[in-house]
């Protein structure tokens, strides 16, 4: 068990994967000779769609997926798909928001740097007394 906890965590999801690949490969090897020997069909019944190894409900999000990747816009140009010019407008997009930000932040810095200024200026402007006639 010690060269197992050492290995590399992809190595053993790649040699689980070899062996079920190998245990699919003999199981058809097996079929195909009953099949030619006893001239029968295949012994083992053939998943739903052609994939092996799904459940029926497995099956359905499968093909609802595929269903949904299938569909199309009036130009022919799958729903799902973002064509380059449009994505590429909207980084252009972003970096153009990202940058009104950054002026953003400058304007309330400047606006705040000016109402300090006025308050003094307010409170200098009340300190001077204006002789009154009478």
């Amino acid at each position: 068990m010690e060269f197992f906890d050492t290995q590399n965590p992809t190595i053993m999801v790649m040699l689980v994967a070899l062996s079920l690949a190998l245990v699919r490969v003999v199981e058809r090897l097996i079929d195909n000779l009953l099949k030619k020997r006893n001239g029968k069909k295949s012994l083992t019944p053939k998943p739903l769609g052609g994939c092996t190894g799904l459940t029926d409900e497995e099956h359905v999000a499968l093909m609802r997926l595929d269903e949904l990747h299938s569909r199309c816009d009036a130009d022919g140009v799958p729903r799902w798909y973002f064509p380059r010019p449009i994505t590429k407008s909207m980084d252009e997009i972003a970096k153009t928001l990202d940058k009104i930000a950054v002026r953003l932040r400058d304007v309330v810095k400047a606006q705040e740097v000016m109402n300090k200024r006025m308050d003094r200026w307010e409170d200098s402007t009340t300190r001077i007394t204006v002789p009154r006639k009478s």
